[in-house]
């Protein structure tokens, strides 16, 4: 017959254990809810600026625990959903994750020394370990998930003063000759728009002339450069590239261009630009947006220019 005490650490493990796999069912559970919530949720339709801080830099880095989903007063609540949602937060993670691991420890320094005959000891020993292991994996995973999903706020870049002259309303060039009132309405109203709502300062519309290989300057709006003649120069491998992939509607960020050899290229921006957004806008037109601060854009960000620069491309 077996031991009392090997009997009961048998049935902490296997507790343990049940308790991990209902975790993840919980967790499965939760997490397609949570998806759910997401796909209705309108948070991009506000503008990046709507945000729910206050929108200010951190001024040393932050960790913090995620908020719970909120739910719409008007939608009634499964109680289900609520304690779902709770148990398999970050904060739940880590807390399950530290017990489960507390417990191993306390069970496995008591199994050791609550038997007396050598033989025996080491006969069980083995047996045991290896389904402390496996709950120790277990807890270790539960814990690993919970300090993944806490948010942390890292220090910005500070801001610089963009070198050149703030052009308030937007300036059409030679690439504009033949395009309607309306469409350069349009133009103005998207360089507007994303000037206002995101961090850029300096925003230009460029368009690929199929006749002579290059690129040229639509409409621009921000800060731009001192010099009165702003031109595309002739080698521009980053623009080319992201107009091969504008069918694909994918963005191009280049979050730190000083460390960049290839800044070179964009002449038509301030020299001391930090960050670079190149959006797609229809055929052969991309957008493309200067900040004063490194790392700046971020997902809401992108998500907002790339609506405007869709907009921008039905329109025209």
């Amino acid at each position: 017959m077996a031991d009392p005490s090997r009997r009961c650490v048998r049935f902490l493990n296997y507790l343990l254990l049940f308790c991990i796999l209902l975790w993840s069912s919980c967790h499965i559970h939760a997490f397609t809810t949570q998806k759910q919530i997401d796909r209705t949720s309108h948070q991009l339709r506000q503008s990046p600026f709507d945000a729910d801080n206050d929108g200010t830099s951190p001024q040393e880095p932050r960790v913090r625990f995620s908020e719970a989903a909120t739910f719409d007063d008007s939608v009634t609540t499964n109680p289900v959903d609520s304690i779902l949602s709770f148990i398999t937060s970050d904060m739940s993670s880590i807390a399950f994750g530290l017990i489960g691991v507390l417990i191993l420890l306390v069970n496995r320094l008591w199994f050791a020394s609550s038997f007396d005959e050598p033989e025996t000891s080491t006969a069980v020993l083995e047996q045991e370990t290896r389904s402390n292991l496996l709950a120790l994996l277990a807890c270790g995973s539960v814990l690993v998930n919970g300090v993944s999903k806490l948010n942390v706020d890292t220090v910005l870049a500070e801001q610089v003063e963009l070198i050149g002259t703030l052009q308030d309303d937007v300036s059409f060039l030679d690439g504009a000759t033949r395009m309607t009132n309306h469409e350069k309405a349009t133009i103005e109203w998207g360089l507007s728009a994303i000037i206002a709502a995101t961090p850029t300062m300096s925003a230009v519309l460029l368009q690929y002339n199929n006749d002579d290989q290059s690129w040229s300057i639509v409409a621009l709006k921000g800060v731009l450069p001192i010099d009165t003649q702003i031109q595309v120069p002739s080698s521009t491998p980053i623009i080319d590239r992201c107009n091969m992939n504008a069918a694909l509607q994918q963005e191009t960020y280049l979050p730190t261009l000083q460390n960049l050899p290839g800044r070179i290229e964009f002449t038509y921006l301030p020299s001391n630009t930090q960050a670079v957004l190149i959006l797609p806008a229809g055929q052969s037109r991309i957008i493309v947006l200067g900040s004063n601060q490194a790392r700046s854009f971020t997902p809401r960000d992108i998500a907002w220019c790339l609506s405007v620069s869709s907009r921008i491309a039905n329109e025209i």
